[in-house]
């Protein structure tokens, strides 16, 4: 490794699913999703982790960013986009489209969260 640089592993427990994709949160900590799981992961800067199962049954957690609100936004692949506060609560949006396929979310400059519907070739945006 070149000179500087530094490097450090976080081992998840025993029953997580492959960490996908990650963000920073508001809080300053390490928001990832458990693909192949219902869980949202919460990692502080030192490596300690809390688990959050998500309420929405057995739907796999796909992509997650932080949004200009402050909460946290993931896409799931029951047609879902969920809004999680960095408590660990969920609010739960359907999207209004036949076979919908959330996937890659962002927080937007107009203060919007837009989102890939890979399913139906479309970009879609949520106002806050």
């Amino acid at each position: 490794m070149p000179p500087g640089f530094g490097y450090a592993e976080f081992g998840l427990p025993a029953g997580s699913f492959n960490p996908a994709s990650i963000t920073v949160g508001a809080d300053g900590n390490i928001w990832f999703v458990e693909w192949g799981s219902s869980k949202i992961g919460r990692m502080t800067p030192a490596g300690a982790l809390t688990e959050f199962a998500m309420p929405t049954g057995t739907s796999n957690a796909e992509e997650i960013a932080a949004g200009p609100d402050g909460d946290l936004w993931v896409t799931s692949t029951a047609g879902l986009v969920l809004r999680v506060t960095t408590a660990g609560v969920f609010t739960t949006f359907s999207v209004p489209l036949r076979f919908a396929s959330p996937w890659g979310i962002t927080g937007g400059p107009d203060g919007g969260i837009w989102f890939a519907d890979y399913a139906n070739s479309r970009i879609c945006r949520m106002s806050l």
